[in-house]
């Protein structure tokens, strides 16, 4: 069988990668063919330092997000409601995360299953941290989402079969399902057994609950909260 003329054979990258032996083709760990005859395109030298450059750059951003959990936990939720409702991601330190298809500016936060108290690991809840930023300053939006994944021991008490439970929560209601915290500002707390919430804030966030199916529709026919205007 022949093979293009990009064909590598993989060595390890410890060995030729980071030994600093050889040029930018051993540090890929890449072996060129340049004599077969089904050759599509040659890499020059440049070109492969360049895809260096880049992998080395896509390796810094994977060791800053394994080092920063929550960040890539919170972009991981912006993603997920870009693709659902064609939102826009907003530059790193802006004060919201997305812009909608109709302009609302609008926060996401994504929480995985916490065990708030390890002497009873059978009980899961959510938390979701700093809504209003740190302090409880520095946020400016007009809906707050919020995600959890979804604990499957009480699937029948979420509204659909996504992976996530979701809540869509405006901007003036956000005080009222929150947790003060002197720390670092105001969390949002809910037990994953729906069926046992009891506290105000608590009710007040499930009162927010919705499907992810319909977010994209939410989204597209809500208006910011200092919109007065008639429809």
């Amino acid at each position: 069988m022949d093979f293009p003329s990009w064909h590598c054979v993989a060595v390890s990258r410890k060995c030729a990668g980071r030994s600093g032996r050889g040029g930018p083709f051993h540090s890929l760990g890449v072996t060129f063919h340049p004599q077969n005859p089904f050759t599509m395109r040659t890499y020059t030298e440049e070109e492969v330092e360049q895809l260096l450059e880049h992998i080395r750059r896509l390796e810094g951003e994977v060791e800053f997000l394994r080092a920063h959990p929550a960040l890539a936990q919170g972009l991981k939720g912006e993603r997920l409601i870009c693709a659902l409702t064609g939102s826009i991601a907003t530059q790193l330190n802006t004060s919201f995360d997305l812009t909608s298809k109709v302009g609302l500016k609008v926060e996401v936060k994504l929480s995985k299953l916490h065990t708030p108290v390890k002497a009873s690991p059978n009980t899961k809840r959510w938390t979701w941290t700093k809504p209003m930023g740190w302090l409880d300053k520095g946020k400016d939006y007009d809906y707050l989402i919020l995600l959890g994944e979804k604990d499957t021991r009480y699937r029948n008490q979420y509204l659909d079969d996504a992976p996530y439970v979701a809540f869509i929560v405006p901007l003036k209601d956000v005080p009222a399902i929150c947790s003060a915290g002197r720390m670092i500002g105001a969390n949002v707390n809910l037990t994953t057994n729906l069926k046992t919430v009891n506290s105000e804030a608590g009710r007040a966030l499930l009162s927010h609950m919705t499907s992810m199916t319909v977010i994209d529709e939410l989204l597209s026919t809500a208006r910011p909260e200092c919109d007065t205007t008639s429809a």
